[in-house]
């Protein structure tokens, strides 16, 4: 930023408010930030007068919008909005910012992982939606457990899913006990993925040769 910013100017203004007698960023802090990189004592900024609700809000529209949050950074600034300051539903906030209500309650589910976990994910290591597979898990515990084996092992989406299924119908044993019970459920999901593979290659074939019995035809391809 500070690169595009030396050559092109500082294209966007920041915005600010009074806060006695200095300014407050509502908005723009990492160009202010390359702005003090490049050794700019001064630059042009918009001044406006707002409350706390509205400058938190601004704030927080124009970071969802840059994407200058990460997941983690975002479902905090949501928490805060609702629970810490009480500024609002999750219903009116999804409304402010521009998102769904859906898309709200998911990011603040996140912070329910344990903190390893959520370091992985402000990492990237683990992605929010793998996340929101861990907290099908029942305890903080098991979580942390195959959260931080995910990370390691940079396991999908999906592997993730068929492994805490595998946990919850009691198929793993040991409860994701240690390094050995780890190798253990990644082989047998691998093997189940590829058996899985397998059985729908032959049911595939078995559909291909059934031509006249239409309704038989139907029934397995539902």
């Amino acid at each position: 930023m500070a690169q595009s910013i030396r050559e092109h100017g500082l294209l966007e203004l920041i915005i600010v408010r009074p806060a006695g007698a200095c300014f407050g960023v509502i908005a723009g802090n990492r160009r202010l930030a390359a702005c003090k990189n490049l050794g700019w004592r001064k630059i042009p900024c918009h001044i406006i007068s707002l409350e706390d609700k509205e400058a938190y809000e601004v704030s927080l529209v124009e970071n969802v919008q840059r994407r200058t949050l990460s997941p983690v950074e975002e479902a905090e600034a949501y928490k805060n909005y609702v629970a810490k300051y009480g500024w609002g539903s999750i219903t009116e906030l999804a409304h402010k910012i521009g998102k769904s209500q859906e898309y709200v309650s998911k990011r603040l589910r996140l912070l329910n992982l344990p903190r390893d976990v959520l370091e992985q994910i402000i990492r990237r290591r683990i992605t929010p939606s793998i996340g929101e597979e861990l907290l099908s898990l029942e305890n903080g515990v098991e979580r942390r457990r195959l959260g931080l084996m995910v990370a390691d092992r940079g396991m999908t989406r999906a592997e993730v899913r068929e492994m805490v299924k595998l946990h919850r119908m009691n198929i793993a044993t040991r409860n994701f006990v240690g390094v050995d019970d780890s190798k253990i459920l990644s082989r047998a999901l691998r093997r189940a993925i590829a058996a899985m593979q397998i059985s729908l290659a032959r049911m595939d074939r078995v559909i291909e040769d059934i031509e006249d019995d239409w309704m038989v035809r139907e029934f397995l391809m539902q």
